[in-house]
């Protein structure tokens, strides 16, 4: 494609595309960072253009099953040209492609299969064509001994582990991956795309998994892990010039907690292009917005959590992009108070410059008082939306 080489025509090409189409992954424009400056598009430009966010959940992160085919394997249909672009009509301006990598790549040689990379390429190019921000990511890739099987060590190139004694092999896998990413998602992705170095890293199985206290010496240990392997994705990202030496890149500490990152003695790394940003998950408050049966009502009291919560994060990083990479509330057969709740979040959290995008698994029907992990929101199969009046609810906290 030509490249646009006015700065006001690139301007326009970022903020207005409009949906392709034809079914071509190529992406719809292309970034200049030399007739550019970094100021017209660092991270907090970028975040003020971001209205909802939506993601694209077990799919391209799904781990069973071999090759393209694994996109299917948790239940999710194929992603289409036709979902993309009804999310776009819905007013969706952020997709998170969440992406697992271990899965597709040599043990041996470290190579990701290319029909895998082409197929990543296309649906991001979808988005993008539609004038749509992209999230992607390193998603499933954190060593899970109960799942993958042997002893971390055992693997050559595939996974992390953030502790000290796996430093070396951890290295090795978030260097190899990020080179790889980079090769393949650089000048011909504008600033539309943002990159996520890891997705809730952690050490699976410990007895603080999900659980950080202040005071654990092991906890701290794996949350200074991952800020070094945080800083070796940014410098491996940098590395790879063009585009990728400018680009947003946004970053999670352990779990992708929240509790985490208003630690005062964690930082997010430090970068020569001064463009980086926060990633944080928060499904809360946890009684209302996750536990299963938990709390189905949304009261005050959960208001102030809410406030809390953004508050605090603003705080701390209100410099910086500050993304909610993953929310929700699971089905509780209670549309009315999961709207308010919706509103309430979306609302309050753009009040303190902080963007949200929501996360879909697909799983909408409830069975009896199983509200476990209830996260469909966008029927793939039929590109509408189950509850329509939770889009007009997030819809109405955007204004």
């Amino acid at each position: 494609m030509k490249k646009i080489t006015s700065l006001l025509a690139i301007a326009l090409s970022v903020i207005f595309l409009s949906c392709g189409s034809d079914s071509s992954s190529e992406p719809a424009s292309n970034w200049s960072p030399s007739s550019v400056p970094l100021n017209e598009y660092n991270g907090m430009k970028i975040s003020e253009k971001i209205n909802a966010g939506w993601n694209l959940g077990n799919t391209l992160d799904a781990t069973d099953g071999t090759g393209v085919n694994s996109e299917t394997s948790w239940g999710c249909p194929k992603t289409t040209k036709e979902n993309i672009q009804a999310l776009a009509a819905s007013g969706i301006n952020l997709i998170r492609i969440p992406v697992s990598w271990s899965n597709h790549m040599d043990d041996t040689t470290g190579v990701i299969d290319p029909a895998w990379i082409k197929r990543v390429q296309e649906v991001v190019g979808w988005a993008i064509e539609c004038n749509m921000f992209v999230i992607l990511n390193v998603h499933h890739d954190v060593f899970d001994e109960s799942k993958y099987g042997g002893t971390f060590t055992s693997y050559n190139y595939k996974y992390y582990n953030p502790t000290s004694a796996d430093r070396a092999h951890s290295e090795k896998f978030v260097k190899n991956v990020w080179e790889q990413i980079c090769r393949n998602f650089n000048e011909n992705y504008d600033a539309h795309l943002i990159f996520e170095a890891l997705n809730e890293p952690r050490v699976v199985g410990d007895e603080h998994e999900w659980n950080y206290q202040s005071t654990c010496n092991k906890c701290n240990e794996i949350v200074g892990e991952i800020q070094h392997l945080n800083q070796l994705a940014l410098n491996t990202i940098r590395a790879s010039g063009k585009n990728n030496a400018l680009r947003l890149v946004i970053f999670p500490f352990m779990s992708a907690s929240t509790a985490v990152a208003y630690e005062a003695k964690f930082s997010l790394p430090t970068d020569s292009a001064s463009n980086v940003g926060l990633s944080v998950h928060a499904y809360s408050p946890y009684s209302f917005a996750m536990e299963s049966p938990g709390e189905s009502t949304f009261t005050d009291n959960h208001k102030k959590d809410l406030d809390y919560l953004f508050t605090s994060l603003k705080k701390k990083y209100g410099s910086y992009p500050i993304i909610i990479g993953e929310y929700g509330a699971t089905n509780k057969n209670n549309p009315q108070d999961r709207a308010a709740w919706f509103e309430y979040y979306v609302k309050k959290a753009k009040e303190n410059g902080i963007k949200t995008c929501l996360w879909d698994n697909n799983q909408y029907n409830v069975t009896g008082s199983d509200y476990n992990e209830k996260y469909g929101f966008f029927n793939r199969s039929n590109n509408t939306w189950y509850e329509p009046e939770l889009l007009n609810a997030i819809m109405r906290g955007t204004k």
